[in-house]
C-alpha cells in the first residue's frame, strides 16, 4: 500500500491511522464491531441447555427433568443425589448407563436472573433475549478496552488490542448461547475489577479498595470462570505493581478471601462437579486435574493462535484431541519462541502472557472448546498488539532488528494478523449464522405424533447423548406432544449392532464403544 502513495501521503494516513486506534472512543468502535459480526445470532433461537431453561422458568411440564427456576438453581443439572439421577435416566433427561452419583451443579445467580429478565419481559421472543446477550458483550469489549487503555496509555497499541479482541471468534459461542451468557457477565464484572485494581495500585484510588473486590465478588456470582480474574490479578503483581513484594502479595488478599468464601459456601450447599469426566473440580480432584491440565491446555493455546477450532476436541473422531494436543505444543514453542525478545525486554508483555496462561487453568476444569477463550483472549490479544505495533514500528528496544529475525518475525506477524483480523471475524459470522446441515446430524428432528404422550420413544443411535436428551424441552417448547419415556440406546457417530438373544435382553455394541466422545463423559468418568 506504501507503494500506492507518496511519501508524504503515507505519512499522513498513517498518523490517522494511529489517531483512529488511541481515540478514547475507539473501544466503542470496536464493541460495536463485535456485536455486528454476532447480529446472525438474533435469529438463531434456542440452543441445547435454552431449551431446558425455559421449561425450568416457565414451569413446563416436561416430565422429568429436575431443573428449577430460581437463579440459585438454573444451572443444577445434576446434584449428586442417586435417586434424583435415576428419575432423570428413567424419563430420558439422562442415559441409563450414566453414573447416579453424577454431578454437575454450578451457582450462577447472576446470570440466571438475567434469564428470568428475559423470560419476565418476553417468553416467547427468544431474538430480545439474544439481544441482551449482544448487550452484555458490548459492555464486556467495552470494559476491556478501558483495561487496554489503562495498561498501554493513549497510543495506537490499546486500540489494535481491543481491536483483536472484538474480532476474537472465542466470543461467538457465549454471544449465541443464551445458557453461556454467564461467561459475558463474569468477564464484564471481572475485567472492571481489573480496572479498578490498577486504579487502586498504580494511581493510589482510594474507592478501588472496596471496588476491586466487589466487582469481581460479582463476576463470580455470574459464574464460575469469573474466578479468572484473579489469573491477571496476579500477574500485575508480579510484572506491573511497583509496590515492595510484601505489598504487592497483601493487595491479593481480599481477593483470595472472596474466593474462599465462595468456595466454602458454593460447596456447603453441595454445587461443583463430581463423577464426571466433562468437568473436573481442581478443589476435589486436584491429581485428576493436573493430568487433564497438561492435555488441555495445548489444545486451548492452539484454538487461541490459529485457525484451528479447539471444538474439534469435542466433535471431532476419536483421536482428534491427541492431533490438537500436538499441534498445540507445536504452537507454543513457536509462539513463545518467536516472542521470547519481546518477553525479555517489555514488562507488559510479561504481564499478558502470564495473564494468559495463568488463565487456561481455570478452563482446563471443562472440555476444551472455544468458548473457553474469551478470558485468556483478553492477554491474548494484548500481547499480539504488543508484538504487531514494535514489529512494524521497527522498536530496535522492544525487538531485535536483525535480518533474520526480521524474517522469522515477520513470518509469525503475518500469520497472526491473518488468524485474528481476516479468518477470526469470518468465523464468527459463521458461528453467528450456524450450519444447518451439522444441526440436522446432532438433533433429532421434532416429532408430530400425538401418541408419543402415551408411549415411549427409542432412540437406538443418538450421535451425541448431549443432544438426544434435549428432545423432551425441545418438544415441550414447540408445543408438541411429549414422549412418556426416551429411551436412548447407544450414542456413537459411528454404526450399532444390535442383537436380541432372549424377549428382555437387548444387546447392543455401538462399533466405537461407549464414551467415546467427550460430551458423553457428561454422564459419567473413565476412572
Amino acid at each position: 500500500m506504501q507503494a500506492l502513495l507518496p511519501a508524504r501521503g503515507w505519512a499522513r494516513f498513517v498518523t490517522r491511522v494511529r489517531f483512529a486506534f488511541s481515540h478514547p472512543r475507539f473501544p466503542i468502535v470496536a464493541a460495536a464491531v463485535a456485536v455486528a459480526l454476532s447480529i446472525p445470532v438474533l435469529w438463531s433461537g434456542l440452543f441445547t441447555d435454552d431449551y431446558h431453561h425455559r421449561a425450568a422458568i416457565l414451569g413446563m411440564p416436561t416430565g422429568g427433568y429436575l431443573l428449577r427456576g430460581d437463579i440459585a438453581h438454573l444451572y443444577s443439572f445434576a446434584d449428586g443425589n442417586r435417586e434424583h439421577t435415576m428419575a432423570l435416566g428413567e424419563a430420558g433427561d439422562a442415559p441409563w448407563w450414566g453414573d447416579p452419583a453424577a454431578r454437575v451443579s454450578f451457582f450462577r445467580p447472576l446470570s440466571a436472573l438475567s434469564q428470568r429478565v428475559d423470560y419476565w419481559l418476553w417468553p416467547d421472543r427468544p431474538g430480545l433475549m439474544h439481544a441482551q446477550s449482544l448487550a452484555w458483550l458490548f459492555a464486556a469489549v467495552v470494559a476491556a478496552g478501558a483495561l487496554y487503555r489503562r495498561l498501554f496509555g493513549a497510543v495506537a497499541a490499546a486500540g489494535v488490542a481491543v481491536l483483536l479482541f472484538a474480532f476474537d471468534d472465542a466470543h461467538a459461542t457465549p454471544a449465541a448461547w443464551l445458557a453461556q451468557r454467564n461467561t459475558l457477565l463474569a468477564v464484564f464484572f471481572g475485567v472492571l475489577a481489573l480496572v479498578a485494581h490498577h486504579r487502586l495500585r498504580g494511581e493510589g484510588w482510594r474507592p478501588g479498595l472496596v471496588a476491586a473486590p466487589g466487582l469481581f465478588a460479582v463476576a463470580l456470582l455470574s459464574g464460575e470462570s469469573g474466578i479468572t480474574a484473579l489469573a491477571y490479578l496476579i500477574a500485575y503483581a508480579v510484572f506491573l505493581d511497583a509496590h515492595s513484594l510484601k505489598s504487592r502479595g497483601a493487595s491479593l488478599l481480599p481477593y483470595v478471601g472472596v474466593v474462599a468464601l465462595w468456595r466454602l459456601a458454593t460447596q456447603a450447599a453441595g454445587y461443583g462437579a463430581a463423577n464426571v469426566g466433562y468437568y473436573i473440580d481442581p478443589g476435589a480432584e486436584p491429581l485428576r486435574f493436573l493430568a487433564a491440565l497438561a492435555f488441555r491446555l495445548p489444545i486451548l493455546f492452539l484454538g487461541l493462535f490459529s485457525p484451528i477450532n479447539s471444538n474439534l476436541a469435542l466433535l471431532g473422531p476419536p483421536g482428534t484431541a491427541a492431533v490438537l494436543f500436538g499441534l498445540g505444543l507445536g504452537a507454543m514453542a513457536l509462539v513463545v519462541g518467536v516472542l521470547w525478545p519481546l518477553l525479555r525486554r517489555d514488562t507488559l508483555a510479561r504481564f499478558f502472557t502470564l495473564g494468559m496462561f495463568l488463565s487456561f487453568v481455570p478452563s482446563c476444569a471443562a472440555y476444551p472448546g472455544n468458548r473457553m477463550l474469551m478470558w485468556s483472549g483478553l492477554g491474548a490479544m494484548g500481547l499480539v498488539a504488543r508484538f504487531l505495533v514494535a514489529f512494524l514500528a521497527r522498536d530496535g528496544v522492544r525487538l531485535p532488528l536483525s535480518r533474520g529475525y526480521r524474517l522469522v518475525g515477520g513470518s509469525l506477524a503475518v500469520g497472526l494478523t491473518a488468524v485474528h483480523l481476516v479468518v477470526a471475524p469470518i468465523q464468527r459470522v459463521r458461528s453467528a449464522v450456524g450450519d444447518p446441515a451439522v444441526s440436522a446430524q446432532l438433533y433429532i428432528r421434532p416429532l408430530k405424533n400425538p401418541a408419543l404422550a402415551r408411549e415411549s420413544l427409542v432412540v437406538v443411535n443418538g450421535p451425541l447423548v448431549f443432544f438426544a436428551s434435549h428432545l423432551r424441552v425441545m418438544q415441550a417448547a414447540e408445543g408438541r406432544p411429549i414422549p412418556a419415556h426416551l429411551r436412548i440406546l447407544a450414542p456413537s457417530f459411528a454404526a450399532v449392532e444390535l442383537d436380541r438373544p432372549g424377549e428382555r435382553v437387548l444387546v447392543v455394541r455401538p462399533s466405537g464403544g461407549y464414551l467415546a466422545q467427550p460430551l458423553d463423559l457428561l454422564y459419567r468418568s473413565l476412572e
